[in-house]
């Protein structure tokens, strides 16, 4: 029982509250979206704070202190912000879910029947040798990244394919809060988290791109979760990934934040709303740094497509530079990771 309010604590109420940070001027959707920029938030944080910690060699329990003091320092900020900006409305799901369609409906059920699947029928996969390894080494041995999963002998050198995306560590940081070993949390704990992450945010894009058309958003939601379900023809499919290992960072990161980002460029580069900040993009932009170190290249490419569309084209040199500042981790990241090849 303890472990599942330590897991409802740190994987949605702290998420969710810090992300009212970010939604003081939202009309609607507001739970929606605190709970996904929460993450972003958080995710951001771990990255900085993980890089930072592990080539200073510090302790993987100073980590951890340091992380939740920043995470509860965010969610009461968050809170307390959302109270002076405006009254909570607590009512607003409700409100929101009276108009929703038949679609939407159906499209819960099966969403619900994907994370059943996912969590009672857990794959059980063979880079669980190394992430899930990894995490598990990190507790025991409270380190970071200095003794090698495979054999457990101190790193010869630095991990150079690994370090800059330390997504092992973040699942260790939430195995230590809510009492659960590495691996359950990797097989049975992550996927709910992350499926409703990734629904959360298909659910925002269908806002956006059906803007007064609530049966057309049912339906988009409900398109997207039978998409999941029906491209599972081969391992390498992005549904493969999606379904049986959304968990491991590289799928995390293209099942639920290349999607999130898509989305935050599309409102944001088309102006076409005011409810979404500049910085959200960022802290998903080094959450994708986070989760995989092909984010570190596939992030700016897509957001510069989008400042090459909706600004260059439009001479919108304003939205240039923020999309610039968004990327600039990612680019940081690349650098260092070149420095680090070549260093041997």
């Amino acid at each position: 029982m303890a472990s599942c309010l330590q897991t409802l604590l740190w994987g949605g109420i702290v998420p969710t509250a810090a992300g009212l940070i970010f939604t003081k001027h939202r009309k609607e959707n507001i739970w929606a979206a605190a709970f996904l920029f929460g993450y972003g938030l958080l995710f951001a944080v771990s990255e900085l704070l993980i890089l930072t910690m592990t080539f200073l060699r510090q302790p993987f329990h100073r980590l951890v202190w340091i992380w939740v003091v920043i995470a509860v320092g965010a969610a009461l900020w968050g809170i307390v912000r959302s109270i002076v900006g405006r009254k909570v409305q607590l009512l607003l799901f409700f409100k929101s879910a009276k108009i929703s369609t038949i679609y939407f409906w159906i499209a819960l059920l099966v969403i619900a029947f994907q994370i059943a699947v996912s969590v009672f029928g857990a794959h059980m996969d063979a880079d669980d040798a190394f992430y899930v390894g990894t995490a598990t080494t990190t507790l025991q041995e409270d380190s970071l990244y200095q003794i090698n999963p495979y054999t457990g002998g101190e790193y010869q050198g630095i991990p150079t394919r690994y370090i800059l995306s330390p997504f092992p560590i973040y699942l260790s940081v939430m195995s230590e809060l809510t009492g659960i070993h590495p691996a359950v949390m990797a097989h049975r704990i992550f996927p709910i988290i992350f499926y409703v992450l990734a629904y959360t945010a298909y659910y925002l894009l269908g806002k956006t791109l059906f803007q007064k058309n609530t049966r057309a958003q049912g339906q988009f939601l409900l398109f997207c979760a039978l998409i999941q379900m029906s491209f599972y023809y081969s391992v390498y499919t992005s549904s493969t990934f999606f379904l049986v290992r959304i968990w491991q960072g590289k799928a995390f990161l293209a099942s639920v934040l290349l999607p999130v980002i898509f989305y935050l460029c599309l409102e944001l580069f088309r102006e076409a709303t005011r409810e979404i900040s500049w910085w959200v993009l960022g802290f998903f932009c080094m959450a994708a740094c986070l989760a995989s170190s092909m984010g570190i290249m596939l992030v700016p490419v897509m957001v510069g497509i989008f400042a090459f569309l909706y600004g260059v084209l439009e001479w919108k040199w304003m939205r240039v530079g923020k999309a610039f500042l968004c990327i600039l981790p990612c680019l940081l990241l690349g650098m260092v990771y070149i420095l680090l090849v070549l260093k041997g």
